[in-house]
């Protein structure tokens, strides 16, 4: 089902027993714009992180040595939770 707060009503409405479940895609769409909105919080905050946007959705296994050597880490710690 769609995000939306009108389909999210109207299925109350006409289906009250119908369990509610929501599409792939606009969950995913949610945690990509709240990931983003992050990774810029935090660039702000920390000048070497300037250069490094799609480190963060990367297996840390799949970082190259190059990233590795510019952020100084080995894992997946680049960004705190919030």
């Amino acid at each position: 089902m769609d995000l939306s707060p009108a389909f999210i009503a109207g299925a109350a409405v006409y289906f009250p027993v119908a369990e509610i479940t929501f599409d792939r895609f606009h969950v995913a769409k949610l945690l990509n714009k709240d990931m983003d909105k992050v990774r810029k919080d935090e660039r702000k905050e920390h000048e070497v992180l300037k250069g490094l946007k799609y480190t963060v959705p990367k297996n840390r296994e799949n970082l190259s040595v190059k990233i590795r050597s510019i952020t100084g880490r080995n894992d997946s710690t680049l960004y705190k939770a919030r």
